[in-house]
This record gives structure tokens, C-alpha cells and sequence, in this order.
């Protein structure tokens, strides 16, 4: 299988006149890296930041892809400019933005996706409800840029929804200065509504997508082949490559089952309903100190059946709705009850 790294190894020769789409999922992916910890260094080279990697926490693929960007002469001399990082717990906040400056002088901004804390968890279920604190900070980074530059937006997972959020929100003058959005993965946003700019928004999912499906999104949608199932499906170091673009592929029967479920929920259950549902379930995960990478079904129904803040119909449309969510996250222990 040709990934990411094989489209670095084979064109990373060659200039960067204009960006694609592997070339935007690269962007976003360095938002990954844990760039706030460089804060006092910043700007510097792509080629900089691997001289500076064993000084940040980063995973062994995120190293590798920074290891190969900076021998190359597409990528090493590309310069992070600037970062913004806001954590607050209590205020359920988790937002991480760079800055990237391209060759052309344009700027690539990328925002990061959920991390695994209980906060990043928080803020993406919020997002059926209503806005979430990090989408007012990615509107508020851009309208920070210099006025006259050309901007790209970009992200993975929920970094996909800010960028989505802070171009739909930003004015005509923004949106018009905005070339293109790049969303991996990410959901949408609760209350889209189509115009004449959506044509700039383009999202990527992989076949096996549930993350991406929570909210639909507006723009060209293109689904991609990955060969992981589940959540590590949505890793994009397992998407599938041809070349210089991504493998296309068509959504999995999990992936569409899911999405007919999580529609059905939102349905049912009425806006002011769900921030009262999603408060108190994620209480009570804190409380009872569940591991989500470790879960069963069982615990999450006995959960949902504790819950006195909802009614009987509310328990029932959301044990269905667990059920399937856990069956397409991770189809591998999908058989425990």
C-alpha cells in the first residue's frame, strides 16, 4: 500500500507551485506535532523542526513524516510562522491552530483535531448541540492574518469542522480572500446552509468514515480507500494513495449504517434535549473513570440506564445509537456485550 509517505518520497523533488490535496493533508498533519512546545522558536523551517523533534512529544509516524519533509526540496524550507494553543477543563476548550507560509507567499492555516483527553471528547459531541468555544478561536485566528495574504484552511477530525466553521462564519471579503478548505474527516457543522462559496470547501473521507459522518458538510464530497477498518480508519497515515491523489473508494455499510443511526438521533432528540443527555453522560464517564479506547457496550448501556435527567424513549434511541456507533469505531470487539 502507497501512503502518504510514498507521495513525499516520489515528488518531493519537485517545487511546490500549487498545493493538492496530499499536500494539504500534510499541512494539516503537522498540526499534530506539538508545535507549542517550540513557541519561543517560532518562525522556522519544516527542515528546523526536525532538528528540534527531540526536544517535543510526537508520535514515531509524525516523526517520520517530518523526518521526510525536511530532505526535501518541496517541503524543508517551508516556514511555520506563528501558533496559538488554548486548554481549559473547565471551560471544556481544547484548540491548537499554526500557521504555515508557502512558497508563493499564500498561508496554510491548520487546526487540530481532537486530542484523547475527556475535554477533546467533550467539545466534539458538543458540536451536536450548538457552537463549541474552539470554532469562535479558529474564526478569531484568521481574521488575525494579514489582510492582503491569500489563505488556505485546513483539518483532521475536528480540525476539519473549525476550518469549515471559520470560513462559513467569516465575511464575504474573508471568504473571497480564502482560495481553498480542506476538510479530512471532520464533521460538519449543525446548522449549515448552502451558498454561492461552498464550491471551496472540499471533504475527504475514508470508506470506513464514522467521524466525518456525525455532521454532514457542505462542498465537493470524495471518498477515499483506507485499509484499516474502524477508528484507525481514520488515521490518515492508513489512507491509500495513487500517485500524487488519493485512491477513491465508496462509503462501507458500516459507515452508512452509522450515519442513517446518527441521523435518526438527532431527529429524535431535540437540540435542548441532547446538552442535557451529553452533559451528564460525560459526568458520569469522568466519574466512573471509563477508558474509551477500552469500553464494552455493556458499561455504556448500564450508563445510559443510570441516567435520571432522561426519559425511557431518550435511553432506548441512544443505546440503539451506541450500539452502532461502537460497531463502526471498532468492528474488531464489536461482539462484546
Amino acid at each position: 500500500m502507497n501512503n502518504i509517505y510514498n507521495y513525499i518520497e516520489q515528488y518531493g523533488n519537485n517545487d511546490l507551485i500549487d498545493i493538492n490535496e496530499l499536500d494539504a493533508l500534510i499541512f494539516t498533519r503537522l498540526s499534530y506535532v506539538h508545535i507549542e512546545d517550540l513557541r519561543e522558536k517560532l518562525p522556522f523551517r519544516i527542515e528546523d523542526l526536525n532538528n528540534y523533534i527531540d526536544k517535543i512529544k510526537i508520535s514515531s509516524k509524525d516523526k517520520k513524516l517530518v523526518n521526510l519533509l525536511s530532505k526535501t526540496k518541496r517541503f524543508k524550507d517551508i516556514i511555520i510562522n506563528r501558533c496559538k494553543y488554548v486548554f481549559n477543563e473547565k471551560k471544556v476548550i481544547q484548540f491548537f491552530a499554526i500557521t504555515i507560509i508557502l512558497p508563493d507567499n499564500s498561508l496554510f492555516i491548520s487546526f487540530r483535531g481532537t486530542d484523547r483527553s475527556l475535554t477533546g471528547l467533550m467539545e466534539d459531541l458538543e458540536l451536536s448541540y450548538g457552537e463549541i468555544p474552539s470554532q469562535i478561536l479558529a474564526k478569531s485566528y484568521i481574521d488575525e492574518e494579514p489582510r492582503l495574504k491569500k489563505l488556505y484552511l485546513g483539518g483532521h477530525s475536528k480540525g476539519g469542522n473549525l476550518a469549515q466553521y471559520a470560513f462559513l462564519k467569516s465575511s464575504i471579503l474573508m471568504k473571497k480572500r480564502i482560495n481553498r478548505v480542506y476538510n479530512f474527516d471532520g464533521p460538519g457543522l449543525l446548522d449549515e446552509r448552502k451558498s454561492v462559496f461552498d464550491y471551496k470547501i472540499m471533504n475527504y473521507y475514508p470508506n470506513c468514515s464514522v467521524i466525518g459522518r456525525m455532521l454532514d458538510s457542505v462542498g465537493e464530497k470524495k471518498v477515499i480507500k483506507s485499509l484499516k477498518k474502524g477508528i484507525e480508519g481514520h488515521n490518515i497515515y492508513n489512507w491509500e494513495i495513487a500517485n500524487d491523489k488519493f485512491k477513491n473508494s465508496s462509503f462501507t455499510s458500516l459507515s452508512d449504517n452509522f450515519f442513517i443511526a446518527n441521523t435518526n438521533l438527532l431527529k429524535s432528540i431535540k437540540i435542548e434535549r441532547r446538552k442535557i443527555i451529553i452533559n451528564y453522560f460525560c459526568q458520569l464517564l469522568e466519574k466512573r473513570k471509563i477508558q474509551l479506547t477500552e469500553f464494552k457496550f455493556s458499561e455504556f448501556r448500564e450508563l445510559i440506564n443510570s441516567m435520571p435527567e432522561i426519559t425511557e424513549f431518550e435511553k432506548d434511541e441512544l443505546i440503539k445509537y451506541i450500539k452502532v456507533l461502537i460497531k463502526s469505531l471498532m468492528p474488531e470487539i464489536s461482539h462484546k456485550d
